[in-house]
């Protein structure tokens, strides 16, 4: 808390005020179809400002009838208390949901490395660990998982977990994310499909 109250005071209300002004003023040209590459560019800019690491905008609902916009803590516990302070004063306007962290993804698992190396998650498999306050260990099992370094595969795991639990639920249940060769005559019957990881960690 004492980090998060030194941060508010450095920033200071002010300019707090100012990037939501800001953002309501042009509101109109932030949903995806019409955010321009000189207003990301602005949006970044602000965000910087406010000494928070990143932001995303994104459709809300299935229905496309909700946008959202992220402030993300980038996984540090420090600046989700930041970004958490920062939406409780967020304007509101129709269509839009303002969030302190980056959602789940409505994805397919499949994506592009940085280096344009095509990955597809969709038969990966994981284990979890759980412990009695309420965190978990996630263990991608490597025998399901080939062709990169382990630094990059370490790397794409996290990719993977973020987009299906979303930043929050990282940093409120999630210990710690783990890739490890096993032997899969050792683990049948255990493993999960990656498809279930939400509903496997986040018990309500």
């Amino acid at each position: 808390m004492e980090a998060v109250v030194l941060w508010a005071l450095a920033v200071g209300d002010q300019m707090i005020d100012e990037f939501w002004n800001w953002f309501s003023d042009n509101v109109a040209v932030l949903s995806p179809e019409k955010l321009t590459r000189e207003i990301v560019t602005e949006l970044d800019r602000r965000v910087r400002l406010l000494d928070i690491p990143a932001w995303e905008i994104g459709p809300f609902d299935d229905k496309g009838e909700k946008v959202f916009f992220a402030l993300s803590p980038g996984g540090y516990s420090d600046f989700y208390e930041r970004t958490q302070r920062l939406v409780a004063g967020a304007p509101s306007h129709d269509g839009w949901v303002f969030l302190p962290a980056k959602p789940p993804k409505n994805w397919n698992r499949q994506f592009k490395t940085s280096g344009s190396v095509p990955v597809d998650a969709r038969k990966w498999e994981f284990m979890v660990y759980r412990f009695d306050d309420g965190f978990v260990d996630i263990v991608l099992v490597k025998h399901n998982l080939s062709g990169f370094d382990d630094k990059k595969m370490s790397e794409l795991a996290y990719i993977v977990v973020e987009s299906g639990l979303g930043e929050a639920a990282i940093m409120e249940c999630v210990n710690a994310i783990d890739v490890e060769y096993v032997d899969p005559s050792t683990v049948e019957g255990m493993t999960i499909p990656i498809g279930d990881l939400r509903t496997t960690v986040i018990r309500s």
